[in-house]
């Protein structure tokens, strides 16, 4: 839950929040500098490491944009699939 959060409260401020391939950027830069910090066994490897790891974050923002007339380019907000599947737990408790 605390690594969704990292990622919610970066557009948190946003009136009108888009977590772009940018902001996903940014988290995933976040998320690996606190990898290299606090594990001593943390490993990049060719391709788990800049393959596996960066194609997730490429997939997200790819599959989960919600293309408009109003956002050709494509926007993913806090309604978006990825929010329900990273907070799954609580929207099916809450949808009982």
């Amino acid at each position: 839950m605390k690594y969704f959060l990292d990622l919610y409260n970066l557009q948190i401020n946003e009136p009108e929040p888009n977590y772009s391939m940018e902001v996903m950027g940014v988290h995933n830069i976040q998320r690996f500098n606190q990898s290299v910090a606090y594990n001593p066994y943390f490993f990049y490897g060719p391709s788990a490491g800049l393959v596996v790891r960066n194609a997730a974050y490429a997939f997200t923002g790819s599959l989960f944009v919600n293309a408009s007339e109003e956002y050709p380019e494509g926007i993913i907000s806090m309604s978006s699939p990825p929010i329900y599947i990273s907070e799954s737990s609580i929207l099916i408790d809450a949808s009982l």
